[in-house]
């Protein structure tokens, strides 16, 4: 007769996923408390999780959005990445907005140094006289 397979995770997982959250909590400075609030859980519902406790899937993946690393980490404590966030980590919206931020600039400086080049590339062609003007503003986007 086949041997039954149960669903459920054992109790020595749950144990080492809810030892992951923890220390993880702690890492980012994240108190039950506000992990409670963010899940609209109690706090005596995270606290049980060290445990053994079973978060559920759901909960598992809103901790690793809060906590700022991937589901992954949390159920398998693989490896952090030389940055110090575990692979597959999902980025925070802060960051997202940052790195958002950063390529804006990035597009702006790139099309500022191409309105510079024209208008050198134009002075040029025009036969403009005035090398010292033209010196100056290649310089400036030389050493921008």
């Amino acid at each position: 007769m086949p041997k039954k397979t149960s669903k459920e995770p054992s109790k020595d997982l749950l144990k080492e996923v809810g030892e992951r959250i923890a220390a993880t909590m702690r890492e980012k400075k994240v108190t039950q408390a506000e992990m409670g609030a963010y899940l609209d859980i109690s706090q005596a519902a995270v606290s049980a999780w060290n445990n053994g406790s079973d978060p559920g899937c759901e909960k598992i993946v809103k901790i690793a959005e809060k906590l700022g690393v991937s589901v992954g980490y949390l159920l398998t404590g693989e490896a952090p990445s030389p940055n110090g966030t575990p692979p597959n980590a999902n980025p925070s919206t802060g960051e997202i907005g940052q790195l958002e931020k950063r390529i804006k600039d990035l597009k702006e400086q790139i099309q500022d140094y191409k309105d510079r080049e024209r208008y050198l590339l134009s002075m040029i062609n025009e036969g403009k006289k005035d090398a010292t003007g033209a010196h100056n503003l290649a310089r400036s986007v030389i050493h921008r």
